[in-house]
């Protein structure tokens, strides 16, 4: 599938993000930092490189928001990760991204820098970066990346022009997988993939097994199945893109359960075995270990807990943290 991605194309729903940020810096009201949150798999970074080739004037091959993207380089841009082996982005690299914005711009127009993921800053590395935020030098963008807001303090996020990358809708994403992956089933790809179309890759081998799964959670809950062999079975699964499917589809069963939405008959089989009033609880129990880094953690062991309550219909859940007085979102 990898030879599927020689060609670059552009990413269509994130036109609507460029023609705001075209505004705004019409209306010489840049920012100096920005925060772009959403799911994984939405362009977040493509845009990303797209804001930074703006503002470093960087017109080759950057005037879209590309798929798949390559960070241009460039003397004035810099682009922070964990460091091989790190789960964090430690304050060592904040420090060396502080010291490269103070600066000189070396092309004479201005610098950038991008974080990513920024929930993978810990407090001292975040603390650091404040201290930017709040006096930043010269034309200065700071371009932070979250696909997921635990974890970034709130005196991180105040200081930053928030920009929310929401998903394309269904036709959208069918249309750019099927430009992307010609090979692709589109009538039978699952929703949860058509919500971070560009994560299709990685999920490929995943989503193939997504119908399977279901069927195997539905004869559990009918005693067909052991939530042991199950948890045995699915343990060979990617932990990260499971729990994320996993989550996703208990939310869509919250949604389901509650009317939300017309579709209820889709998931009635499943709904008619669990104790619906706990679907909130079980939802946050995955999320907390999703939360968790990656590696701190036996997934045999977690995926079986799970089946296990998942085989008793949910029943006798409790949690004194749950506190949702409406649909949880993920």
């Amino acid at each position: 599938m990898g030879d599927l991605f020689r060609n670059q194309t552009e990413v269509p729903w994130l036109n609507s993000y460029k023609k705001s940020w075209n505004k705004i810096t019409q209306n010489n009201k840049t920012p100096h930092a920005i925060l772009i949150s959403g799911n994984s798999g939405i362009g977040k970074r493509s845009f990303a490189i797209w804001l930074a080739s703006k503002h470093l004037d960087i017109t080759t091959k950057y005037e879209s928001c590309i798929y798949p993207f390559a960070v241009p380089s460039h003397a004035d841009l810099k682009w922070i990760n964990p460091n091989e082996g790190k789960r964090d982005i430690s304050v060592d690299q904040i420090r060396q991204i502080i010291d490269d914005l103070t600066m000189s711009s070396y092309e004479g127009i201005g610098k950038v820098a991008v974080i990513e993921p920024a929930n993978k800053m810990n407090i001292s590395s975040a603390n650091s970066l404040l201290k930017i935020l709040e006096e930043p030098p010269g034309n200065t963008l700071i371009i932070l990346i979250a696909d997921k807001m635990k974890n970034i303090p709130a005196t991180i996020i105040s200081r930053c022009h928030d920009i929310k990358i929401y998903p394309p809708n269904e036709d959208e994403s069918r249309e750019f997988i099927n430009h992307i992956h010609p090979d692709a089933n589109i009538a039978k790809i699952d929703p949860f993939i058509l919500i971070s179309p560009l994560t299709y890759e990685e999920q490929y081998n995943h989503s193939q097994n997504i119908e399977s799964i279901i069927d195997d959670l539905t004869s559990m809950l009918y005693k067909k199945k052991s939530p042991l062999d199950l948890a045995a079975k699915l343990s060979a699964e990617e932990a990260e893109i499971f729990l994320d499917w996993f989550s996703y589809f208990i939310y869509s069963l919250s949604r389901n359960a509650h009317k939300v939405n017309d579709q209820k008959n889709k998931f009635e089989g499943i709904l008619s075995k669990l104790d619906i009033s706990n679907l909130f609880i079980y939802f946050d129990k995955i999320n907390k270990i999703r939360n968790q880094p990656k590696g701190s953690f036996n997934f045999r062991m977690i995926l079986e807990e799970l089946f296990i309550d998942w085989s008793r219909g949910l029943k006798g859940l409790h949690s004194s943290e749950v506190k949702y007085q409406f649909l949880p979102s993920i």
